[in-house]
């Protein structure tokens, strides 16, 4: 089936050849055979006519199951019908008029489409055809600021697939807006951050929607429970050891042993919600929340094995977040290293800054969709690590 742009007296139209030569002129009001005979009752302006003769839109239709794309052009599915009205897909997108749609255009205002337009956008959007279906998201992801303007009042829609759907589409554009967030967060500070920043604006590229004011919340309250019992502690070893008591013990956190290369290990909102993490990310709650109690707590990337350090003039222990918060010598962490395969060095005991441990928490997760192959994943998180090498 074919379709080209045709005027009649005042009023635009589509022409519509079927796939038997049958011809109809498209309106608002319906589909009127050329040939002198009635073969649609009604297609709709959302998708394939507009009445405003300086903005003539015009669609290509292509064959395909009836019923679906017929609701979305407005009429009903005839029995036996093998000329269906549905938005073809060109390699370069769905043409309306003499440009490549970005948006649907109404020309009343500043872009926003018509209900009935939106209405059917919804449809193919959920189409069962996945050219359709990823043409019509790609085009409302491409219309940008036009498409939030009206794409958010459909998270609650009725139809499961159409919240899916739409909820996909303003996840994206919720990502961007925390990659250039993070980005520039990255760009305008040296070695020496806000590290739990950086990491709630790292995990806002990947979960948008995460309510980091609700973890922030959850940290504190933590450490707040924490400091009611300091007051008597004798030591820093009995310090650490209410603090284990806390995180390893009552709250249940613990290194991810049956899945250590799975992704949600290395984001802090999925560590807190399920109690769950790699060394790097377990050592970073350890870290917020010795942070909010003031204690002289920081991360030290040994090679293999990220360990807390806390000292004092007095006393020095190495934190082993992973293994329920072992304490740790120093001479134990020199053995370590001098057993693997990596030369020691003394500065593989010594803390490291906020952005190299962000730049290792990314390479970990980074070599994780690596491997398996998830090359959308990987090279995002490689223009992460680019930006944290400069």
């Amino acid at each position: 089936m074919a379709i080209e742009e045709h005027r009649e007296g005042d009023a635009a139209g589509v022409l519509v050849l079927g796939q038997h030569g049958e011809q109809g002129l498209a309106r608002p009001g319906g589909m009127r055979g050329i040939a002198g005979r009635e073969f649609a009752p009604r297609v709709q302006e959302a998708v394939a006519v507009d009445e405003n003769p300086d903005e003539r839109h015009v669609g290509r239709i292509a064959p395909g199951r009836p019923a679906r794309r017929a609701r979305a052009m407005g009429r009903e599915a005839m029995p036996g019908d093998r000329s269906d009205f549905r938005l073809g897909v060109p390699a370069g997108g769905i043409t309306f008029g003499r440009s490549t749609m970005s948006a649907p255009h109404h020309p009343k205002d500043s872009g926003i489409p018509t209900p009935e337009r939106q209405s059917a956008l919804l449809t193919l959007l959920t189409d069962d055809d996945p050219a359709i279906s990823r043409c019509i998201r790609e085009q409302l992801v491409a219309g940008g600021a036009t498409t939030l303007a009206w794409l958010g009042g459909y998270r609650l829609h009725a139809d499961a697939a159409v919240r899916r759907e739409v909820r996909g589409i303003l996840g994206q554009f919720a990502s961007a807006r925390a990659e250039v967030a993070f980005l520039g967060f990255v760009a305008s500070h040296g070695e020496n951050f806000d590290l739990e920043e950086a990491l709630w604006l790292f995990v806002r590229t990947r979960h948008p929607e995460a309510p980091v004011e609700g973890y922030v919340a959850q940290l504190d309250e933590w450490a707040g429970r924490l400091r009611e019992q300091m007051p008597g502690v004798a030591s820093g070893e009995e310090m650490l050891g209410r603090i284990n008591s806390l995180l390893f013990g009552e709250l249940g956190f613990r290194g991810n042993e049956e899945n250590f290369f799975e992704p949600a290990n290395s984001y802090l909102n999925l560590v807190m919600d399920r109690r769950l993490g790699i060394p790097i990310s377990l050592c970073a709650v350890y870290l917020f929340v010795c942070r909010r109690l003031h204690l002289p707590v920081a991360g030290v990337g040994m090679p293999g094995h990220f360990l807390c350090r806390y000292q004092t003039p007095r006393e020095e222990h190495y934190v082993d977040a992973y293994n329920g918060g072992m304490l740790i010598p120093r001479s134990e962490c020199v053995r370590r290293i001098k057993q693997g395969a990596v030369a020691y060095d003394d500065g593989a005991v010594l803390p490291i800054s906020p952005r190299r441990i962000l730049q290792r928490m990314i390479a970990n997760l980074h070599l994780v969709h690596k491997q398996r192959r998830d090359r959308a994943e990987a090279e995002r998180l490689q223009r992460y690590l680019v930006a944290l090498a400069r």
